[in-house]
């Protein structure tokens, strides 16, 4: 395996993760944990985390061939099932998908489908893309839009049906669906392949050359440092400083400068030159890892960059382009540093540099605080009792201007009233093209918020160069929990940053696109390319009183939603995320809609929401792949503390869905989120691949959700804190959902049969309860790498017949809970019984309890524990309560009755205990 760049956050993120601090150690625990096959991680991510040390190596690629299993158990009829295949890299444990007897369903297999039972020729209308909307409407003569048939359906007695014929159906307009709509079905005709999409058609595009030849440019590297020979310039007083002394010397090809956190401290201050040529084919010679190196290299690169001119384009020249497409595929605003936005992870693209960020847009307080004294969550709780709002003040980033983290009295792991930076400072090591900038006030930049918690996006309309710095008047209301500084940042949309394959740049005043084709140099663009527009496609919204109801959608491919992340935004309810109220699909006020079969493909937004009143909603056999936002999304409104207006999503089914490659733009986003939603079951869908948790439950709202036979692969790979499934309880409401009258108490959600894996920054364990989570039954699921987690004063989490191998709650233990308050007594306790835990090392902890009275022997702990089967080396386990107990000392204080401890088992009865739980 050739050297690879090793790029590692920070000594915090080193203890936090366990990513070692040179390349070579890295190789070495994975060449040993993985049983020689490092090629599993990625060495320069640092969330994509090795398994637990002494795990047997054999297992890596024993789960992965297990979830491979299953998913074909639960969705044998997918036709992009390879898909899964890939995302496990079974190939690196020696697998094909020929060898695993794998077939590959016909692709029109879940979009095939007869027309509903009352479609005749009356109320049956029919739209091809070489139709006319003066024709009849029928199969022989069909109209051309899908608005004329849309009209027609609205003439006919009972439910009208909207057919569609193969090929890309271009919608100039959202589709506005009204109670004039009941029983509509839109679907496509036996299978074909009809898609939809509302771009804006580019045509007969004339190109001409800008730069087709080589070109050069200063590209930044963190924690790297010259590995060819150099001259040492001497003490400088930063990378900034070290960085002009080579541009100044016309030999200096590149330059490396050793912070304070270079491992080497007698290096500290120095400043490196070389005279050897890097590129980015070379790079990974050319460069070690070390961490506390800032290093800088001029490269050359082929440039293929074409400009077409707009202005006469059907339709209009566009008055921005938020995206575009070339051949079906993404090409992504021209941006420093450059990375393919769909296929790199962090950090790649990011700058990793010590920036400077000033200001707070709107204050650190709200103008309004409000704190509901009764009713209260005092009886079971001694946190998060209580309904509180911010209004106004700091909020004014929000729409509406309110939430939970506006308030004063926020509660929680680290929390604080919401407050976002107005500004950053940049440098021309930060920026290395930043000389060349000319009117970049439409810049956009991307930031992490400290922790990975969020990504948040600012349209940069102010641009400083006089003191290099940009600010903004708007953005930083992507996730609900603000700080005063960003992390790791990029900026798009800059005509200076041009300059890597698949970038483009609108000047919006000339109507020029610029495009950096990805061909040969000198290889003209298409002539005919799609800039994003529409940012809904299909609403259909009504009200409670009067819904929307029985419409189905079937068989369609979406694609080429515009994006969304710098709409208005609004804070749900008190967990970590925001949202915008909007959605490719958009339902709010119905009843019984069905979306089946469909795939939402290269969107930029949130794909299908359920906002509000909505009752028996059916998501079902949908792919939704390379989205830029969330896949599914359900938000309800309440009246304050009152939910029992029944304004909320309800009894929402997402059965077999394959969701896939999302968060390419807003990196807290999830395959399914909810908040103030209650009584939504998720069943038989295979998640995998995004930057946060696969399925988020931002509140405790009514409760009743069921969460079963999912597979749950590949979350956090750009963060951490959090697991596969999430869960918050901060914000109190009243519900009729538990018992029929108004209560706070929600009623038990239900989380079972799930095959989940907290691989890659998913520390939190498979199923990451965060603060104030409550009121969850969770059975007979298998969970890699996760344990039983109660955090932050929530209880009644009762973990029976779960397996759990190798699992880590922030460190490797099977179960870590800070008692309830005894005070509180036996209704609120937490659970851990009937489970299998397998640990890693001999002595490993078992049960890490928090809150332990001193004299544990006199107390009546608020926890159920017994008949637990475990498993470790040698078969010593842990346990902790004020001090460490072997589990026989624990017994013989009177707890745990029937747990019983043995020897670690093999790969083979691991994945067979995994398989006679849930049977594939």
């Amino acid at each position: 395996m050739h050297r690879t760049v090793f790029l590692a956050l920070c000594a915090v993120a080193s203890l936090i993760y366990g990513q070692p601090a040179s390349y070579e150690e890295w190789l070495r625990n994975a060449t040993k944990v993985t049983g020689g096959k490092p090629g599993l991680f990625d060495p320069r991510n640092p969330y994509d985390r090795l398994p637990p040390m002494g795990a047997d190596p054999a297992f890596e690629c024993g789960w992965r061939k297990a979830a491979w299993a299953y998913a074909q158990k639960l969705q044998p009829h997918q036709p992009n099932l390879h898909a899964v295949f890939d995302a496990l890299q079974l190939s690196t444990c020696n697998m094909t998908l020929q060898a695993t007897g794998y077939r590959p369903a016909p692709a029109a297999a879940l979009r095939t489908f007869g027309l509903p039972r009352h479609a005749d020729a009356t109320n049956t209308f029919y739209v091809a893309v070489d139709g006319d909307d003066q024709h009849p409407g029928s199969l022989a003569q069909p109209f051309r839009t899908i608005e004329r048939a849309l009209h027609a359906t609205r003439s006919v007695q009972g439910p009208g049906t909207i057919v569609l014929r193969a090929g890309t159906h271009f919608l100039d307009a959202t589709l506005h669906l009204a109670t004039a709509d009941n029983g509509l079905t839109i679907q496509n005709y036996n299978g074909e392949e009809a898609i939809v999409s509302g771009a804006q058609t580019l045509q007969d595009l004339k190109w001409t050359a800008v730069h087709t030849g080589s070109a050069q440019h200063w590209k930044r590297l963190d924690n790297e440092c010259l590995a060819s020979p150099m001259a040492q310039v001497g003490v400088v007083a930063g990378a900034e400083e070290c960085f002009a002394t080579c541009r100044a010397n016309s030999s200096c090809l590149a330059w490396t400068f050793f912070s304070s956190e270079s491992v080497h401290t007698a290096r500290h201050g120095r400043c490196l030159h070389s005279g050897t040529a890097t590129s980015p084919a070379s790079r990974s010679s050319d460069f070690y890892p070390e961490r506390g190196c800032v290093s800088g290299a001029l490269e050359t690169d082929n440039l293929n960059v074409w400009v077409a001119d707009l202005s006469q384009v059907q339709g209009g020249p566009p008055a921005e382009i938020s995206g575009l497409r070339v051949d079906g595929g993404r090409a992504w605003q021209a941006r420093y540093p450059n990375a393919n936005l769909e296929l790199d992870l962090f950090p790649t693209g990011w700058i990793n540099g010590k920036t400077q960020w000033f200001g707070l847009m709107h204050g650190e307080e709200p103008e309004t605080n409000i704190v509901v004294d009764s009713p209260d969550r005092g009886f079971e709780q001694d946190e998060f009792q209580n309904y509180v709002l911010g209004i106004g003040g700091t909020c004014l980033s929000f729409t509406p201007p309110e939430g939970y983290w506006c308030s004063s009295n926020t509660s929680g792991g680290g929390a604080f009233t919401y407050r976002i930076p107005a500004g950053l400072v940049y440098s021309d090591t930060l920026l290395p093209n930043s000389p060349k900038y000319q009117n970049v006030t439409d810049a956009i930049i991307q930031a992490w918020r400290p922790g990975h918690w969020a990504s948040w996006m600012f349209l940069a309309d102010g641009w400083h160069p006089e003191n290099k710095s940009f600010t903004w008047s708007s953005g930083g209301f992507q996730g609900a929990r603000g700080s005063n500084n960003g992390q790791e940042w990029f900026i798009q949309n800059v005509m200076a940053e041009l300059d890597s394959p698949n970038e483009y740049y609108y000047d919006k005043s000339s109507h020029k696109l610029y495009f950096f084709y990805n061909a040969t140099a000198g290889t003209a663009p298409p002539t005919t390319l799609q800039a994003t527009k529409l940012k809904v496609y299909i609403s259909a919204v009504a009200s409670q009183q009067d819904p929307i109801k029985g419409v189905s959608i079937k068989g369609l491919t979406f694609r080429d939603g515009a994006a969304t992340f710098l709409d208005p935004h609004g804070m749900p309810s008190g967990g970590d995320w925001a949202l915008q109220r909007t959605a490719l699909l958009f339902f709010e006020g119905t009843e019984g809609v069905t979306v089946d079969g469909c795939t939402l493909i290269r969107n930029d937004g949130v794909g299908m929401m359920v906002s509000g009143y909505n009752r028996d909603t059916t998501f079902s056999n949908n792919e939704v792949v390379w989205n830029g936002d969330s896949a599914l999304a359900g938000w309800g409104y309440s009246d304050g503390i009152d939910g029992t207006n029944g304004e909320q999503p309800r009894h929402t089914t997402i059965y077999n869905n394959f969701i896939h490659e999302i968060g390419h733009f807003e990196k807290q986003s999830s395959m399914w989120f909810q908040a103030i939603t209650a009584q939504s079951n998720i069943t038989n869908n295979i998640f995998f691949n995004g930057p946060r948790a696969l399925i988020n439950f931002n509140d405790g709202f009514g409760g009743a959700n069921n969460l079963e036979n999912n597979l749950l692969i590949n979350s956090c790979r750009e963060s951490s804190d959090h697991g596969p499934i999430n869960s918050w309880d901060r914000q109190p409401f009243l519900t009729k959902i538990n018992n029929g009258s108004s209560s706070l108490i929600p009623a038990y959600n239900r989380i079972h049969h799930n095959f989940a894996v907290a691989n890659y920054g998913a520390d939190g364990g498979c199923f990451d309860t965060d603060d104030g989570s409550s009121w969850y039954m969770v059975d007979h699921n298998f969970f890699i790498f996760g344990g039983h987690k109660s955090d932050f004063n929530g209880h009644n989490k009762r973990s029976h017949s779960n397996i759990n191998v190798y699992p880590s709650v922030y460190g490797p233990r099977c179960v870590m809970v800070p008692l309830p308050d005894p005070k509180l007594g036996h209704d609120w306790d937490e659970a851990y019984s009937n489970c299998t835990c397998i640990l890693a090392t001999a002595g490993e902890t078992y049960l890490d309890l928090g809150n332990c009275p001193k004299d544990v022997m006199a107390q009546d702990l608020t926890i159920i524990l017994g008949s637990n089967k475990l498993y470790a080396p040698q078969a010593k386990v842990t346990v902790k309560c004020q001090r460490d107990y072997t589990l026989d000392e624990w017994q013989a204080a009177g707890f745990d009755k029937g747990t019983t401890v043995q020897d670690s088992p093999s790969v083979q009865q691991i994945v067979e205990m995994g398989r006679q739980l849930l049977g594939w």
